[in-house]
């Protein structure tokens, strides 16, 4: 009877000690699973920013995964087979209490004594406000090609994609990026990614201007590590590759402007007026009009200034020093010796090198 007891004890002791180590990991350490809890094996393809999209509701949660196993000392590093603790979402807060409010008491109305009648003033006639429009769309300002003095030398990058071995990159794409808290990223700051193009030659001076830079879209930083941060792209205007460049992105106004006349054909050129010339145009054409969107050597130590319109002509007579108008363009935005502006008017079509004037 006595053996029978201790073979019995032995057999639920030798139970208990199965399970006990079935639950140990190939890493060799327990899985410390708290109620409500779920336990996922990985398989391939498995990131912690896909578990926690998939548990969680959230991909930005994925840090939750990782505290929830202390044996993953890298997060991108998950092996096929490993069994990882998948904590519960966390609770939504509670909604405020709402506070019963007493009715206010009516106030006591106290009738006026009668005042006398005064003979009404007769109305001032007024000029009805000058309608002001956008000059430009989103599109126009965010997407357009700009002229910095300086190509290379920048810091901020696209180092990688979720997606290894993607071509092109695109809105809603996870990017990550070469800088982190320690570049003073943070979570929901927005960057603007630009690429440098070619060097912009002044077409009539022989003087190198700066670079043309695209600007390819926006991103938005998710999630900082020291020296790293993941980020998403939440717009584009053309494809975003590895190694497109970032700096801060900043909201432009788009400029107003009452409804704009078509110029004069012929325009004198008056003692003092600032003439300028279009150094380059969007994607590099040879020849453009109405639509399109230039650069021009002037900008803010010129005095130009955003919604500015500007007359675009290719000569002039030296007798009677007039110029031959052939379009005008709206300033857009401007930087210290260039501006952006979109052509929007033209007679005939328009080359790099013809010359601008501002319109009075």
């Amino acid at each position: 009877m006595v053996k029978r007891d201790f073979a019995l004890a032995f057999l639920v002791l030798l139970f208990w000690a199965f399970l006990g180590f079935s639950q140990v990991e190939a890493t060799g350490f327990p899985l410390q699973q708290a109620a409500g809890e779920k336990v996922h094996t990985v398989v391939k393809g498995d990131t912690l920013w896909k578990l926690a999209a998939q548990y969680l509701g959230d991909p930005s949660l994925w840090k939750l995964i990782w505290e929830a196993n202390p044996e993953l000392t890298e997060p991108n590093r998950l092996v096929v087979g490993q069994k990882l603790v998948i904590p519960s979402p966390p609770k939504p807060p509670a909604p405020p209490e709402e506070k019963i409010v007493p009715p206010e008491k009516p106030e006591e109305v106290i009738t006026p004594p009668a005042k006398k009648v005064v003979a009404p003033t007769p109305p001032r006639i007024t000029r009805p406000p000058v309608a002001l429009e956008p000059v430009a769309n989103q599109t126009d300002m965010y997407c357009a090609e700009i002229v910095l003095p300086e190509r290379g030398g920048h810091k901020m990058l696209i180092a990688g994609a979720e997606e290894a071995g993607t071509v092109g990159l695109a809105e809603g794409d996870i990017v990550y990026l070469n800088q982190g808290s320690a570049y003073g990223l943070r979570p929901g700051d927005q960057l603007a990614v630009l690429r440098d193009e070619r060097s912009i030659i002044h077409p009539e001076t022989g003087e190198n201007m700066g670079v043309a830079v695209s600007q390819r879209g926006v991103v938005q930083v998710l999630v900082t590590e020291t020296d790293s941060a993941i980020a998403r792209v939440i717009s584009s205007c053309d494809v975003i590759e590895l190694n497109d460049w970032l700096r801060p992105f900043v909201q432009i106004p788009v400029p107003l402007s009452a409804k704009i006349p078509p110029p004069e054909k012929f325009v004198p050129i008056a003692e003092g007026d600032t003439i300028g010339y279009i150094v380059s145009v969007k994607d590099d054409m040879v020849n453009f009009s109405e639509g399109n969107i230039v650069n021009i050597d002037l900008g803010k130590e010129d005095g130009v200034a955003p919604g500015d319109i500007y007359y675009i002509f290719r000569g002039a007579t030296e007798e009677q020093n007039i110029a031959t108008i052939l379009g005008q363009m709206v300033v857009l935005m401007v930087e210290e010796k260039t501006a952006t502006g979109k052509v929007i008017y033209s007679l005939q079509e328009l080359e790099v090198g013809d010359l601008v004037m501002k319109r009075q």
